[in-house]
């Protein structure tokens, strides 16, 4: 996500927090590839959470009456007033505009891994509880042990995992790249950051698919792509291309199967899925240069210029809405102790990274009619397939 985010916003949030890339004061856990408890994923919690951890015995700096209070003091005075005037952003009170609700970022949630246990041998489904231990943030949220975990194995698959709120079941693709690279604890602590918007009324978080669907590039240079595979145009125009450049040692085979190649993977450069196709860049670049003078192959690549680009947009948008930045905080402050934490809130972290708390996008979700939790799927920003950000 780091590195995503970087390439869209042109901002490494690592480069904001003093010692974060001196890698050798933090001990790696080998068993996920996450963090040793210590340094372990932080939540946003709200009053509900708060208020139980109070019953259960477990204070936390900030109490679930002070957060009240701070909530009031936003609906009064406005956020403007509330970052500048009050000292609730030091104390880890954060805010979110659209629900209109204020959070608390728990200090130390100590989710671990539970001993014996191994995610990477799990077959099927398994209880939250039942793979780690989160005192914490079981006693913030009593039903979390509810939550069941379901690991699939889908290799080459975007899909790095989501959250089902209405089954209540939490999916991980371990074959994901992603999921691989920043370890399950985050993966699934992301989503269980969605589990929480939702138990508390916070701003939830969006589908992707959703809005891919909704974005009119991406669409149109699908479908185009889509009718390629079977179009006479595009067929009439690689013989063409064959014939009159025998010497750039293509064939009616291998073309045909760059052509699917794209077709199969419209949001990846389009240079990168013919190289792999035709066993280089030097022929990738021959192919594309040549095929621009033949009207439905530049039809081709042209769209799958159009959907690549539709694709980034829709991937920007989602990331950009307020539930996922939140989420994605989460884990992007994952290896920050408490003194980093509070010297650089979330909201100042999200600004750095172009993402303006009370600014960003409303969730699709937001915009249907009726019962939410019943249209409602969580899904990982990082079940895409932009590559070379």
């Amino acid at each position: 996500m780091l590195k995503i985010i970087k390439g869209i916003f042109g901002v490494d949030p690592t480069d904001l927090l003093p010692g974060i890339k001196d890698t050798g004061s933090f001990a790696r856990n080998p068993l996920e590839g996450g963090m040793m408890p210590d340094l372990a994923p932080k939540m946003m919690i709200s009053e509900g959470g708060l208020r139980n951890l109070e019953e259960a015995g477990m204070p936390q700096r900030v109490s679930s009456d002070e957060l009240m209070q701070a909530r009031t003091e936003l609906s009064q005075y406005g956020q403007d007033f509330y970052e500048k005037n009050t000292d609730w952003l030091g104390k880890g009170v954060e805010i979110d505009v659209n629900a209109d609700k204020t959070m608390y970022e728990i200090p130390d949630d100590e989710v671990r891994i539970l001993k014996g246990k191994d995610p990477a041998k799990i077959k099927g489904t398994v209880g939250f509880l039942e793979l780690f231990k989160a005192d914490l943030l079981q006693n913030a949220y009593p039903d979390i042990g509810e939550i069941k975990l379901k690991f699939i194995d889908e290799k080459g698959s975007p899909k790095a995992g989501g959250y089902d709120p209405v089954k209540n079941i939490l999916t991980i693709n371990r074959q994901n790249e992603y999921v691989k690279e920043n370890g399950i604890k985050k993966t699934v602590l992301h989503e269980v950051q969605h589990f929480v918007q939702a138990k508390e009324g916070l701003t939830y978080g969006d589908s992707f698919a959703m809005r891919l669907a909704d974005e009119p590039d991406y669409q149109m240079g699908k479908e185009y792509l889509d009718k390629a595979l079977n179009s006479p145009q595009v067929a009439n125009d690689l013989v063409k291309m064959l014939s009159e450049n025998p010497k750039i040692n293509l064939n009616a085979s291998n073309t045909q199967l760059a052509i699917k190649a794209l077709v199969d993977n419209p949001t990846e450069d389009a240079e990168v899925v013919l190289a792999r196709s035709l066993g280089g860049k030097d022929m990738a670049q021959k192919f594309m240069s040549k095929a621009k003078a033949y009207p439905a192959l530049r039809g081709v690549l042209e769209s799958k210029e159009l959907a690549e680009d539709g694709y980034r947009t829709a991937f920007k948008k989602y990331t950009n809405t307020e539930g996922e930045g939140w989420a994605n905080a989460t884990m992007n402050r994952a290896d920050m102790n408490q003194a980093q934490r509070d010297a650089v809130s979330i909201r100042e972290q999200l600004k750095a990274q172009g993402n303006v708390p009370g600014e960003m996008l409303p969730s699709l979700f937001q915009q249907t009619k009726g019962d939410v939790l019943n249209g409602l799927r969580y899904e990982d920003p990082t079940q895409t397939t932009i590559r070379g950000l």
